[in-house]
């Protein structure tokens, strides 16, 4: 624990000094679109470098706001996802912003025009948002200005937590609707917004009208509110193939106003049908569901 000691340190020569290795160039990305309805597909962690100066204002879009523009497209992953233009290739003030829809209904989910986290200048751009799984998301990088045509920009998407899956509601048993009629005559009374639930197999084809056709049938009747109107049997409850007609006039004196058998967008039962008419304030519109084929009872 005890004892004395000399130390001594000494220099040499210089050394050399190192080259600084040199940040390379990111070169341009290539498909970068500048249409919506064509946008360059992004994924989680891909970044792209760009310019805008080919860019223009002539996007046929729902905007037509006159900046020129660039569009990228994500499928949601079902996470948290950010884009940003927060490095080094920025060299504009950059707006991003993220839409959902189509072109010609673009609507505006999130957007960032300056980044206040960016170390690299308060022009970047940095936009999070919520990307549900399936759900096709527009990313749209513009210059803050309408007067900037002309810049470079790098644009990173990073994918975050995934996102809680959702607890699905269970869907109600639907109770069947009374005073559903079996008569043109007596009509049960609906207004928009209605939905009722019913079973053709008390219906008979006996109604007194002038249609006598053999279908069985059941009726319903709306005044006119001076709106666009749609009566459709396309859900889950619907397991016939239905046929729907909308009369104006009495019963003895009927006239088919419009109809439809199979509607084609839907998805739940091809054969459900769905009918639109303008529906004049005032007027009586008499709705009648029947079966495609008289040989349809249930």
């Amino acid at each position: 624990t005890t004892g004395n000691y000399g130390l001594t340190l000494s220099c040499g020569a210089s050394l050399p000094t190192p080259t600084p290795t040199p940040t390379p160039t990111p070169a341009y990305s290539s498909g970068i679109s500048d249409t919506c309805a064509t946008p360059r597909s992004l994924n989680c962690g891909n970044t792209v470098y760009a310019s805008i100066s080919t860019a223009t204002a002539t996007d046929p879009d729902s905007l037509n706001d006159g900046f020129v523009d660039q569009w990228y497209v994500l499928t949601g992953p079902a996470k948290r996802a950010s884009v940003s233009t927060c490095n080094g290739f920025t060299n504009f003030n950059t707006f991003v912003e993220i839409f959902t829809g189509g072109c010609a209904g673009l609507q505006r989910l999130a957007y960032n025009d300056n980044d206040a986290g960016c170390s690299l200048g308060g022009g970047a751009s940095n936009v999070s948002w919520d990307a549900f799984f399936g759900i096709q998301y527009r990313i749209r990088v513009r210059p803050s200005s309408v007067s900037t045509t002309t810049g470079n920009y790098g644009l990173t998407l990073s994918c975050g937590a995934s996102l809680p899956t959702p607890t699905p509601t269970p869907t109600p048993t639907p109770t069947y609707s009374a005073n559903i009629a079996d008569t043109c005559a007596a009509p049960r009374a609906l207004s928009c917004g209605n939905t009722v639930y019913a079973s053709i197999s008390t219906a008979t084809a006996t109604d007194p009208d002038s249609l006598n056709d053999g279908v069985i049938d059941q009726w319903y009747v709306l005044t006119g509110p001076g709106q666009r109107l749609t009566a459709s049997t396309c859900n889950s409850f619907t397991d016939f193939n239905t046929f729907l007609e909308i009369y104006t006039g009495g019963c003895a004196s009927l006239y088919r106003l419009a109809y439809n058998d199979n509607d084609p967008n839907c998805s739940a039962l091809v054969t459900a049908s769905t009918v639109s008419w303008d529906a004049v304030t005032g007027t009586q519109y008499r709705i009648r569901l029947r079966p495609r084929f008289n040989t349809t009872t249930t």
